[in-house]
Order: structure tokens, then sequence, then C-alpha cells
């Protein structure tokens, strides 16, 4: 696969931290993770991958009936959904505070570690959508 400069920039950086701390796989081990990354990401995916992919998973009806009410309760925003569960898990998930606990500021991975700990995926969806099972 021959690697645009965007990709490049990617294994370049995931090649410094790999080395740094799995020297084992070295530049090949870290180019294969980013290479199959990158023609996993070429794939198109669409329902029906999906359901192969779930077999016989479900969500329980509990777990489906908490989320709706959370979704209502958030306006019906998906980004406030979000937010909202975000908010509740942020004293055991990835976020600047924890980080600045835990981490030095002369650590090497500081900047790194801190970019990781923003606030979050970016759920882009156009201004229309409606999520599944909504009725709206």
């Amino acid at each position: 696969m021959v690697l645009s400069d965007k990709q490049t920039q990617v294994l370049e950086a995931l090649q410094g931290t790999m080395n740094a701390y799995f020297p084992q796989y070295g530049d090949a081990g870290a180019r294969a993770v980013v290479v199959e990354a990158f023609e996993q990401a070429d794939q198109e995916f669409g329902e029906d991958v999906a359901k192969e992919w779930a077999g016989v998973f479900t969500v329980p009806g509990d777990v489906i009936a908490d989320h709706v009410a959370r979704f209502e309760g958030a306006g019906r925003s998906i980004e406030r959904m979000a937010a909202g569960m975000r908010e509740e898990h942020r004293v055991s998930r990835l976020n600047a505070e924890r980080v600045q606990a835990a981490l030095s500021a002369d650590n090497p991975e500081w900047e790194r570690v801190m970019e990781f700990a923003g606030p979050g995926v970016e759920l882009l969806v156009p201004p229309e959508f409606v999520a599944s099972g909504v009725d709206g």
C-alpha cells in the first residue's frame, strides 16, 4: 500500500511511540499496524456487514430504555447526551485532570497524552439526523 502524506505522518508518529514502548516490534511492526488500520478504514461497511459482525448480539431492553430516556432528556441531541454521559464517567476516564495528576509536565509523552485527554471525539452528523428507533 502506498501511503499518502497524512498517512505517512501518522506512521512516523506511531513508530516513535511504538519504538519507545515496544522496541521489539520496530518500524516494520508499526508500519504493519498502520497499514492494516488504513486498509480497514478504506473498506465500505454497511448494514449487511454490521449484521454479520453482530451475529446474535443484542442490547438489553433496560439499556435501550435508559439511552432513549437520556436522549429525550438531552432535548433529542446526541451531542448533549454524549456530553452528559462523558461527564458522569469523567472520574474513571482519561481527562486532563487525571493526566496532570499522574504525569509530570516534563514527561516526553505529555503533549500527546494531553491531546488524547481533550474533549473527546466529535460526532459529525447532519442537522436532519434522527437516531435509529426514535420516532420524530
